[in-house]
């Protein structure tokens, strides 16, 4: 058996990259997110770059050897994570073929969804993060047989597209939810 870690953090990167490097979700027949009861936030501290700005839970990393990684026209902004290595939030940015909206954006990942098993998409809705329109995915999928549950924002900032990914166990759903929600609501594009 591999030590946690190593399991933890390969499936979180190769889940997150298989869904992010396609975009998010499309739209098809879900309704608007609703999310579980307020849960109390943790302690927030705030992510910076040159690109952008993000409140995360002060207790998680800053993953570095996944920031910054960029090649084929995809750069990774940022990954932070818990310490079990079994919640996280990244971006991930892409140089777009054409100028798009974000639910067109948000589309290109109908693609990549048909790899991964049992995926049920939850809801769905458009949002505005920063000022630019945004769409807000929250699903579910198997991969590699690890089950996770995904809140992922897709925005267009200029010609290139924008995945914020929130991951989580879905048995841990309900207290990370609101916890997301917030840290989406805080992104700053600078």
């Amino acid at each position: 058996m591999l030590p946690r870690r190593a399991v933890t953090g390969r499936w979180l990167a190769i889940t997150l990259l298989g869904i992010v490097l396609m975009g998010a979700v499309s739209c098809g027949g879900v309704g608007p997110c609703e999310l579980p009861l307020y849960t109390n936030l943790p302690q927030l501290t705030t992510y910076s770059d040159s690109l952008v700005s993000i409140m995360y839970p002060s207790d998680w990393e800053v993953d570095e050897e996944f920031t910054g990684y960029a090649g084929d026209g995809v750069t990774m902004g940022f990954l932070v994570t818990d310490s079990t290595e079994t919640t996280s939030c990244n971006l991930v940015i892409e140089d777009l073929p054409g100028a798009m909206s974000a639910e067109e954006y948000n589309k290109l990942g109908q693609l990549a969804l048909e790899y991964f098993d049992e995926y049920h998409k939850i809801c769905q809705e458009v949002i505005y993060i920063d000022g630019l329109e945004a769409v807000k995915s929250i699903y579910e999928f198997e991969f590699i047989g690890i089950s996770a549950r995904q809140m992922q924002i897709a925005l267009v900032n200029g010609m290139e597209g924008w995945a914020f990914t929130f991951s989580t166990a879905p048995s841990l759903w309900d207290q990370w939810a609101y916890t997301f929600d917030f840290m989406a609501n805080s992104i700053q594009i600078d």
